[in-house]
């Protein structure tokens, strides 16, 4: 497991390549945790004692911690007292995942022609604004068609993995960014969303399933496996 990293986030601005990293030394190895689920749980837990260090000052709501190189957002903290050391248990939720749940996306027909009912609108067609309903799309036009204010809002990158049949999606909705991997989720039942920092890469499951060669050798690369 790499350091703990913490840095402080300038306002509202998550711009990792600006930010102050400091390391934290104190955090206990044995408590350091990630939690994955599919699609649904990506976060962090650790325990971290009071060093006096100015990485566990910056220990606070809404910093950054990175750990095994990805980023997390802390969320919770619960302090605690024993032996003479101060403490606190750390929770931190995956910086992709957070971006996804403050931010809403608005439909933008200026870059594009859709399709509604079988017929291509364009940008000067009034139901294109109003009444705009996908007869055939992708999670790559889906993308497309709200990419442009993620883009300008939070840097967010997307990639796009495998293949994915054409499949009728109503784009006339106002949604969280959350809402509309939610919309993909919904019409492609398989697919594996899999948040990397601030890039979030969409696989199809025959992409995503592969066999890789890849394996962890017990007492050789790892001292602990769990099986469930």
């Amino acid at each position: 497991m790499t350091p703990i990293r913490i840095s402080k986030p300038n306002g509202k601005s998550w711009d990792l390549t600006k930010a102050d990293v400091a390391v934290l030394q104190s955090a206990l190895p044995d408590s350091i945790y990630i939690q994955w689920s599919l699609n649904d749980t990506y976060q962090v837990q650790f325990t971290a004692w009071d060093d006096g260090s100015p990485a566990y000052q910056l220990l606070q709501i809404q910093s950054l911690v990175q750990v095994d190189g990805q980023w997390f957002v802390i969320k919770q903290i619960q302090p605690d007292y024993s032996g003479g050391i101060n403490t606190v248990a750390i929770t931190g939720t995956h910086i992709a995942l957070e971006y996804l749940n403050q931010h809403r996306a608005y439909g933008d027909l200026t870059h594009a022609k859709w399709e509604m009912n079988g017929q291509t609108l364009g940008t000067d067609d009034p139901d294109a604004a109003n009444n705009v309903q996908l007869t055939k799309a992708t999670p790559q036009k889906i993308i497309d068609y709200f990419g442009l204010k993620w883009t300008q809002d939070a840097g967010l990158n997307f990639k796009i993995h495998g293949d994915f049949n054409e499949s009728q999606v109503n784009l006339n909705q106002d949604l969280q960014w959350k809402e509309v991997l939610d919309l993909i989720l919904s019409t492609w039942s398989t697919t594996v969303i899999w948040p990397d920092n601030q890039t979030i890469h969409i696989y199809s499951a025959i992409e995503f399933y592969q066999d890789r060669g890849h394996r962890i050798d017990y007492l050789h690369d790892t001292s602990e496996v769990q099986l469930s």
